[in-house]
């Protein structure tokens, strides 16, 4: 956690979405540490074993536990239409394909644009 806060710009009154928090630790970290707002979210942890925690470390102004399965949530670019092309390999995915957004060589183009 403290890797990835080095590389992100936290600070104070920052609102974060932490996905997949698990038990919620690295939410209470981002809170206690920068002064975030974090929103806890996890398909599988109790909403209110994470609160328990999260009171136990004097967080609960700042961290609010949900539980959510964030699967169905579309991505912005899906709903306008884009599509995910690998530049590498030149190829495209649609919204639904595992592999929409996810190659590091890549852009959200509309599928015109990757048909070219």
């Amino acid at each position: 956690m403290e890797s990835l806060a080095r590389r992100l710009p936290l600070r104070a009154g920052m609102r974060v979405l932490d996905l997949g928090c698990g038990r919620a630790m690295s939410s209470i970290f981002m809170a206690r540490e920068f002064g975030a707002r974090v929103w806890a979210v996890d398909v599988g942890i109790s909403p209110s074993d994470n609160r328990g925690r999260v009171i136990e470390l004097d967080c609960e102004s700042s961290v609010f536990p949900l539980q959510v399965d964030a699967h169905p949530m579309s991505h912005p670019a899906a709903d306008a239409g884009m599509v995910w092309v690998n530049t590498r390999r030149r190829v495209y995915y649609g919204a639904s394909d595992r592999w929409y957004g996810k190659s590091r060589n890549g852009a959200y183009r509309s599928e015109a644009d990757a048909k070219r």
